[in-house]
């Protein structure tokens, strides 16, 4: 048994457990519950609507379902080892592999070596890691792409600089990037670690296109010969719609290549300026999409998200 599934074995036992004679779980019960005590949900572009959106899903069969694991399917850790499902979405996740109405599809900054210890799903689905540079189909076929040899020699001189710099830091050596680790550090020592990326970043005067950007917990220099939008545009293929639901700024590069069909979602606890149309707060209202989504493709009526009031919804923010 894979370390996944040990971890999440009694969720998945109730993976089929959707009610009888139409009536909702317990769990849906509950969802209900909290959505009634307070919706963050933003609807941000109003040209939007999610009632209808279900409806088109609901009347294809051609779907795709992208989904980011960190900070959006799962909560931050400071080990990322130890960064784990929310549970209530497993299931969901599950019963939308086993029904084969959607093609799940998990695009991930990580290796995908370092991915897929974390899924507990069987069949696993198709998996893209390290921000488009890596892939992985249902049968286990793998695609590896590089970055050009401007950008593989910059990376390489900041592999060199991390190794021997003045400042102690954690750092992951992924196919087409490195990522810097502060999570769980003393704000001091993320302010050496700034000032010292910052320095290393400037003594690199050819970086291919190799960027420097911060993310949540720390500064990944990344090569973006490809991205997560690379990703999505290689997969959706003849998708008649698709959603991608995701958290952090290397989301923002899939989220207009989704948009050209379907719909793409921010999930995070606070909501930033983004090129999303929905935000979602986690985990309530992410499983609220995914159980429309599932009820969608089953052909019956959305009734979560897609049925909150649109002046709810509708809220004006500073950067639209």
């Amino acid at each position: 048994m894979s370390f996944a599934a040990g971890r999440y074995a009694g969720i998945l036992r109730d993976t089929g457990n959707r009610g009888t004679a139409g009536k909702p779980t317990s769990a849906e019960q509950a969802l209900n519950a909290v959505l009634a005590g307070g919706v963050s949900m933003r609807i941000l572009d109003h040209q939007i609507d999610l009632r209808a959106f279900f409806h088109r899903l609901a009347e294809t069969s051609a779907r795709t379902l992208f989904l980011d694991y960190d900070g959006t399917l799962a909560p931050f850790a400071v080990d990322p080892r130890e960064a784990c499902l929310y549970p209530c979405v497993i299931p969901i996740i599950q019963r939308l592999i086993d029904s084969r109405r959607t093609r799940v599809v998990f695009v991930s900054g990580r290796r995908i070596e370092d991915l897929t210890p974390l899924l507990p799903f069987t069949p696993l689905p198709e998996l893209w890691g390290a921000h488009g540079y890596e892939q992985m189909s249902p049968d286990g076929t793998r695609r590896m792409f590089n970055p050009g040899p401007e950008s593989r020699d910059c990376l390489a001189r900041v592999r060199h600089a991390l190794s021997t710099g003045l400042v102690k830091t954690r750092y992951e050596v992924k196919t087409a990037s490195i990522a810097v680790h502060w999570r769980g550090d003393r704000p001091a020592h993320v302010a050496r670690i700034r000032r010292e990326t910052a320095e290393i970043w400037r003594q690199i005067p050819r970086r291919g296109t190799v960027t420097m950007d911060e993310f949540d917990g720390g500064i990944e220099f990344k090569a973006r010969d490809r991205t997560k939008g690379s990703a999505v545009a290689d997969t959706l293929g003849d998708s008649a719609i698709a959603a991608y639901l995701g958290d952090d700024v290397t989301d923002e590069d899939a989220f207009p290549v989704v948009s050209r069909i379907g719909l793409a979602v921010l999930v995070r606890p606070h909501l930033r300026p983004t090129a999303a149309a929905l935000w979602l707060s986690p985990p309530a209202e992410l499983e609220a999409f995914l159980l429309d989504w599932e009820t969608a493709c089953a052909g019956q009526s959305a009734g979560y998200l897609a049925a909150l009031p649109s002046d709810e919804t509708a809220e004006a923010l500073p950067w639209t």
